[in-house]
């Protein structure tokens, strides 16, 4: 898809904004990854927990007319921003925004309700971290064969790598369970993982054709019980 000037500069604005407001969004590396695999691998439909205020859903539906994005955000301030900078971005067509908890049933519902009975390319993980184990088990059943679920902010500003004294009990709860959802994902025999180091740390999971076939059903308890 040819660049689009004036939709770069409306990202870069609302990004700058959403940052201001102390926001988080995704940095550059992270999204030009996933950006590039949408286009390489011709990613139709994708499925994003954790919407903020939608700059990353409005970017990932840029690359292609034929991309469509259904995006879940729990906060409501920050559902209403994201309806509001779809539509300055001209993306209602390609970007559902749907308000709720991704791991609610009504929530799960919507997302199945606007699915329309066909399957993701891609799931990205973008939402509250200590529950990316609970999010990958709930939406992994939506993929495609061979179908990918990206996760962000594994490095979590590279704390992951060790903690530290100085971090607070909360912190630490945190880390332990990035580290342990880490673990999870090289422990799953159903995905084929990669680890990149790019933006905040990255993980891409391939859906194995034995994964496909087991999609819906519980992951072996042994998975489930990773510890860091």
């Amino acid at each position: 898809m040819e660049k689009n000037p004036q939709l770069d500069e409306k990202l870069l604005r609302m990004a700058a904004e959403a940052r201001n407001q102390g926001i988080p969004v995704m940095q550059d590396q992270g999204l030009s990854f996933i950006c590039d695999y949408i286009r390489s691998h011709k990613v139709r439909r994708i499925i994003e927990i954790g919407s903020a205020v939608g700059c990353s859903a409005i970017l990932f539906a840029s690359q292609s007319p034929k991309v469509h994005v259904i995006t879940v955000e729990i906060d409501r301030d920050r559902f209403e921003k994201a309806l509001q900078n779809i539509k300055a971005a001209g993306m209602e067509s390609q970007v559902q925004v749907i308000q709720g908890d991704a791991l609610k049933e009504d929530t799960r519902i919507k997302v199945q309700t606007a699915m329309q009975g066909k399957e993701a390319d891609l799931v990205f993980l973008d939402g509250a971290k200590a529950q990316y184990i609970s999010f990958f088990e709930d939406y992994q059943k939506y993929l495609a064969p061979a179908g990918a679920i990206i996760s962000d902010n594994l490095l979590f500003h590279g704390m992951t790598a060790g903690y530290r004294k100085t971090y607070n009990y909360n912190t630490i709860k945190l880390l332990r369970k990035i580290r342990g959802f880490i673990i999870y994902l090289k422990a799953n025999p159903f995905f084929t993982t990669s680890f990149y180091t790019l933006g905040d740390g990255l993980s891409l999971s391939v859906i194995t054709e034995e994964g496909y076939r087991q999609r819906g059903k519980p992951s072996p308890r042994s998975i489930l019980l990773v510890r860091p």
